[in-house]
């Protein structure tokens, strides 16, 4: 999935849910920011990773040592505030980026 796929299926969700009336007025479903996507990811944690300061093949999927193909979402264990997968595996795309 390209990132241009990505914000093209955050604007057409909002379009559906707002047609049902699950989207409140001026919310739409939207990539996150880097920063927000960091500051999930790390869940509140002052570590490199959210379960410690080196990655390891059985905290995330990732380069040559980790798996050669994508993995199902929720092979790994989820993060101190129940997110899965958030680093590894596949790109993470944002609405901006840290540069």
């Amino acid at each position: 999935m390209s990132r241009h796929d990505a914000v093209d299926f955050c604007k057409k969700l909002t379009e559906m849910e707002k047609k049902a009336g699950r989207v409140p007025q001026g919310m739409a479903y939207q990539l996150p920011t880097e920063a927000q996507w960091e500051y999930a990811c790390r869940a509140g944690t002052i570590t490199v990773y959210s379960w410690g300061n080196s990655i390891i093949s059985t905290n995330a999927s990732f380069g040559r040592k980790g798996s050669e193909r994508t993995t199902p979402g929720g092979k790994y264990p989820a993060n101190p505030w129940g997110f899965h997968d958030m680093n590894g595996n596949v790109y993470e795309w944002c609405a901006d980026w840290y540069g």
